[in-house]
């Protein structure tokens, strides 16, 4: 009988483990797709300075060269 409830306590007790688990593994999944969502609109931000960057770096050449 000691054993059978020994067991039934460890079981328990790994029930609650697996549970607690569970979360954080939930958690970490919707911060990682939280970080993926922001990674994606700074790479968008990015593309977009970029392309700034560069019609700017033809644009000041030839307006330096107009005058």
């Amino acid at each position: 009988q000691n054993i059978i409830e020994t067991l039934s306590q460890k079981l328990k007790d790994l029930e609650i483990i697996k549970h607690q688990l569970s979360k954080e593994r939930q958690d970490y999944e919707e911060l990682l797709q939280q970080n993926r969502f922001n990674m994606k609109e700074l790479s968008i931000q990015l593309r977009e300075k970029t392309n700034k960057l560069e019609h700017y770096e033809e644009l000041i050449p030839k307006i330096y060269n107009s005058r």
